[in-house]
């Protein structure tokens, strides 16, 4: 998986939010000292590892990805679009409002942008740094309780959670 495509943008994504995302994550990865292309690994169901690439951000990039908790969503949220693609067929389509229970609208490119297709429903976490308080598996416990609150739309939902200092990721589908 190349990080670096992301900067095309996807489906009804712009390019520029897109490479946001990218920056975020490998903002994350570098702050373990990852080597720029390092084996990621999807943990959950058949477990795949994937090489991961990405090149290095630029100072002014750095001083604009401080705060750790967004940079840390934003970056899961590159994972997201690409094991997503991956597992599901679909990608990010649109920004879900608050209080949905979920973060982002999944489509597929039946259209040009896969907007309001409502394919399903994608939750996203990343976690900096995974400890005994904060594991992937407590992550996606709740994140399934989250997204109940969306249930009544009869799509099913897509949890993402990223551990970087793993690097690891979980992807679930939920009915």
């Amino acid at each position: 998986m190349d990080l670096d495509r992301l900067s095309i943008g996807i489906m009804g994504l712009s390019p520029i939010i897109c490479t946001h995302f990218m920056q975020a994550c490998a903002e994350c990865l570098d702050h373990h000292n990852h080597a720029e292309e390092i084996s990621f690994s999807k943990t959950n169901g058949p477990e795949k590892s994937y090489i991961l690439s990405w090149g290095k951000n630029p100072e002014d990039v750095k001083r604009g990805l401080k705060d750790t908790q967004e940079t840390t969503e934003w970056g899961a949220t590159a994972i997201a679009l690409l094991v997503a693609e991956e597992f599901s067929g679909c990608t990010i389509a649109e920004r879900s409002k608050k209080g949905t229970g979920f973060d982002w609208w999944l489509g597929n490119d039946d259209d040009d942008f896969g907007i309001f297709q409502n394919k399903a429903r994608l939750e996203i976490s990343g976690i900096l740094e995974e400890n005994k308080n904060n594991t992937i598996e407590k992550r996606i416990k709740e994140k399934i309780a989250q997204t109940k609150f969306s249930n009544s739309t009869g799509l099913k939902a897509h949890i993402s959670v990223t551990d970087f200092k793993g690097p690891k990721t979980q992807y679930h589908i939920i009915s």
